[in-house]
């Protein structure tokens, strides 16, 4: 997952790369391979990346070989063009919320108050009928006070949503559609990508990425498998990692394990390492 502490690793890896590379290279490529985490972060991530870009290379290309789903989507907003294999996907960027115990689509919350609203009023009308009002208006002062007190914090929800656009729309703003004439595409993207989809963890493929309107290239058949084969390789260690790191973790009486860089010639890759 992407976290604030992956920022100054990032920076510093790709600042040393600027150092190296005299001459521009047509393209800065970043393969992009995370569940989500903290989107300021992610925000973050891919303006540095934007930035340090200009010095390296003409364009800066995300490339998913499998997956970048929810905060990793959003950074993804960042680069000219995604290419995408037949298996990559991204995902919705809905913020989620604490919510009752459980991580839930901050659009979930307003919907339900939406439901509770109706069946209040449904009750209301129901009951009006043939109960007394003493008796009505303490069901429905029970059912207002449930509802005020689920959802007291509405408008810090719909608040972290207009956040959530706004970094999205500063995103594709850099290099994807830069000119005012894309403002409508823009706007048409992000209100997919938020509001478009039931599940957070809906799979956005290359065709529908397509047909929200980002731009968006299939890998070619030897690029692909090139990209599966670092995927694969990669998942490896990812595995072996999860099962180092479980069983240190457990010796070792953590609850945290930090991030530990391991660079190599093309690229960086964030593991959890004991410290």
């Amino acid at each position: 997952a992407i976290s604030r502490r992956d920022v100054e690793v990032l920076y510093t890896f790709l600042n040393d790369k600027k150092k190296k590379i005299n001459n521009k290279v047509e393209e800065l490529h970043v393969i992009l391979h995370s569940s989500g985490g903290d989107p300021d972060t992610a925000y973050q991530m891919s303006r540095i990346i934007h930035r340090i870009g200009e010095n390296l290379a003409n364009s800066v290309t995300y490339v998913i070989p499998r997956y970048a789903k929810s905060a990793s989507t959003l950074m993804a907003l960042g680069g000219n063009k995604i290419v995408m294999t037949e298996i990559a996907e991204l995902g919705p960027i809905d913020p989620q919320i604490f919510f009752e115990g459980q991580w839930v689509s901050a659009k979930t919350v307003k919907s339900s108050m939406k439901s509770m609203m109706e069946v209040l009023l449904d009750t209301i009308e129901e009951r009006s009928k043939n109960t007394s009002s003493a008796s009505l208006q303490k069901v429905i002062d029970a059912m207002i006070d449930n509802i005020i007190g689920r959802f007291a914090g509405i408008g810090e929800y719909e608040s972290i949503i207009e956040y959530t656009r706004q970094l999205a729309r500063e995103l594709l703003s850099i290099r994807m559609f830069p000119t005012s004439q894309g403002q409508a595409d823009i706007d048409s993207i992000i209100n997919s990508l938020i509001m478009g989809y039931s599940s957070h963890g809906m799979v956005i493929d290359y065709q529908k990425a397509t047909q929200i309107g980002l731009k968006v290239e299939k890998a070619d058949e030897d690029v692909e498998e090139h990209l599966l084969k670092i995927y694969s390789k990669l998942n490896e260690i990812f595995n072996y990692v999860d099962v180092l790191g479980s069983g240190l973790s457990e010796q070792l009486n953590v609850q945290y394990l930090p991030s530990f860089p391991l660079i190599f010639d093309h690229g960086i890759i964030m593991l959890p390492w004991p410290s």
